[in-house]
C-alpha cells in the first residue's frame, strides 16, 4: 500500500480499505533471495525510525505513532502501540510487529570495547 501511495494512486485514508490492501509485493523466506530496498539518511541524536507491519498501521495513525513516543520511553511506546493494534484489530487481525529505533549517535566512530578487548585477546595469543 506504501508504493501506491508512494506513487500518487492512494492516500492515506485508503490503504486499510483497499483491495490489494494485503497483497504481497516482497517478503522473506521461500525460495527467492530477498531484494531488499537499500538507502541512507541523516539522523539526529533522539530521531525516531518505526518498521511496523499492516497489522499496526492498519489500526494506528501515523500521528498515534508519533505522539505516542513524545509521553512515554521508545519501550513503552511500543509495547502500547502493539497493544492499541492488537484491541483494534480484534481476533481477526494480522500480526502487530512493531520495531521503534531511537537514534543514539554517543560513541560513534570509536571502537567498542568488547572489539578492542577481542583485537588485543587476538594479538596476544597469535603474537602481533
Amino acid at each position: 500500500m506504501q508504493l501506491l501511495m508512494d506513487l500518487g494512486e492512494i492516500n492515506e485514508s485508503e490503504m486499510a480499505t483497499h483491495p490489494a490492501q494485503n497483497r504481497l509485493y516482497r517478503s522473506l523466506g521461500g525460495d527467492d533471495a530477498p531484494k531488499p530496498d537499500l538507502g541512507q539518511f541523516p539522523v539526529q541524536p533522539g530521531d525516531l525510525l518505526a518498521l511496523c507491519s499492516d497489522g499496526v498501521w492498519e489500526h494506528v495513525t501515523e500521528s498515534e505513532l508519533w505522539s505516542a513516543t513524545l509521553d512515554r520511553d521508545v519501550t513503552a511506546a511500543a509495547q502500547w502501540l502493539a497493544e492499541q493494534a492488537a484491541q483494534r484489530g480484534g481476533e481477526t487481525a494480522d500480526n502487530a510487529t512493531l520495531v521503534l529505533l531511537q537514534a543514539n549517535l554517543e560513541g560513534i566512530g570509536a571502537t567498542p570495547g568488547w572489539l578492542r578487548r577481542w583485537s588485543a585477546g587476538l594479538s596476544a595469543l597469535f603474537g602481533r
